[in-house]
């Protein structure tokens, strides 16, 4: 069951300026639709709607979504049968983290399960999504692991 959740530790500051509830409410809910549709994802392109043009891609800094998309390709193709299971959506607060004013980042909670030719693996994972208004819409501009 998917929990959300909203910053609860004592004395963290939000980010400034402040985000309005509904904004911080549509990017919990983008963020829920980045997850689900990535769970069903039979290929990259599938996953382009969510992204900016260009993203702060885990370490390996400012990629374009055409270098972003072949790095998920990759993984698809490693891990042709996959299971996640969304545990928390949690907005995170400016002290975690957040890179820009303009910013709200999403921390993804889930377990996984990939599997190939009989070989599993599974776990439990953080992602952390940093979504920003582009033309009006919420987009990724940033992916890490948490």
């Amino acid at each position: 069951m998917t929990k959300w959740v909203t910053p609860v530790a004592a004395g963290t500051a939000a980010p400034s300026p402040s985000p309005s509830p509904s904004d911080q409410a549509q990017a919990l809910q983008f963020a829920a639709e980045w997850f689900n549709a990535g769970t069903e994802a039979a290929d990259a392109q599938a996953m382009r709607r969510f992204y900016a043009d260009s993203v702060r891609y885990y370490e390996r800094g400012t990629l374009p979504w055409s270098a972003v998309a072949a790095d998920k390709a990759a993984y698809l193709r490693r891990w042709p049968l996959r299971s996640y299971q969304l545990d928390q959506v949690q907005l995170l607060s400016a002290a975690d983290g957040s890179t820009a004013d303009d910013e709200l980042q999403v921390a993804m909670h889930f377990h996984w399960r990939v599997e190939r030719d009989g070989r599993w693996r599974r776990g439990l994972a953080v992602t952390v999504l940093a979504l920003r208004q582009v033309d009006g819409q919420w987009r990724v501009v940033a992916e890490r692991g948490g």
